[in-house]
């Protein structure tokens, strides 16, 4: 159903909302990366028909700023950019047309960036919450355990003190009567740990109402799928673009990079 819509998230991007274009970019970045089928071809071709992926690169080379939310708005676009040019010949012919050949063939390049960007996307791992949230709710119960044991404890001591005078009695007139006493007690505490824990089970299958049933509906996980996946080296472009070079298929610098700039 969104990809049947892909035009008009595209048309997304023209809003002058970040939130908006970020919004859209991250629902075209699923949709190409899990696609069935002809889906991620289809994404593509709409990128290039909508000129999606020359508006795109000149953010994602062009933006330099301290400004977080253009920054995040930089990464998207980086991403997009790399996800519509993954096994793409038509995007390919593009960027040979309108970008350097030196500095495409960095592309191919096996070398790492020295230094690489933080993830400004906040893209949400919902398995570790789920894993935390399941961690919680059995800490809570060993505490409720754990308490309801030290007050039945404490209530036997205070109890035993109470009635220590009589049972010393007790065991010097009759042994048997000391077995009696402590198998009274050991009863009571079994008793009082029961009545406790009923208590405690009680209370936690109390019924629920919609809203909490609705709140603590299991969750459904899944991994990531990336059908579609860019195997190109762009963190390496997009570090070299921003580097002076004098090579014998490259000669760029802040000069050429400035005219560049200004001429699209």
């Amino acid at each position: 159903m969104v990809a049947d819509n892909g035009r008009s998230l595209y048309r997304l991007f023209q809003h002058p909302s970040l939130a908006i274009v970020k919004g859209a970019g991250l629902i075209l970045k699923a949709v190409i990366e899990e696609g069935e089928n002809d889906i991620p071809s289809r994404m593509q071709q709409l990128a290039l028909t909508e000129g999606a992926l020359p508006h795109h690169l000149y953010t994602a080379l062009f933006t330099q700023t301290a400004d977080g939310r253009l920054l995040t708005h930089r990464q998207l676009s980086r991403s997009l950019v790399a996800l519509w040019a993954a096994e793409n010949r038509l995007a390919t012919e593009l960027l040979e047309r309108t970008v350097p050949s030196g500095l495409l063939a960095f592309l191919d390049s096996k070398d790492t960036v020295p230094l690489d960007d933080i993830d400004r996307l906040n893209i949400r791992d919902n398995l570790k919450i789920a894993e935390e949230d399941e961690r919680n709710k059995k800490n809570q119960v060993l505490d409720t355990l754990d308490r309801a044991y030290k007050t039945s404890v404490k209530k036997v001591e205070h109890l035993m003190e109470k009635h220590m005078d009589k049972i010393e009695t007790v065991e010097r007139q009759l042994q048997v009567g000391a077995r009696h006493i402590e198998a009274y007690y050991e009863a009571y505490l079994e008793k009082h740990v029961d009545v406790a824990l009923q208590h405690w089970r009680s209370r936690m299958k109390k019924e629920k109402s919609v809203e909490e049933k609705f709140r603590e509906r299991p969750l459904v996980l899944r991994k990531r799928r990336e059908k579609l996946k860019s195997t190109a080296n762009w963190p390496l472009f997009y570090y070299k673009f921003n580097v002076d070079h004098a090579l014998p298929n490259l000669i760029w610098n802040y000069k050429v990079s400035y005219e560049c700039r200004h001429n699209n």
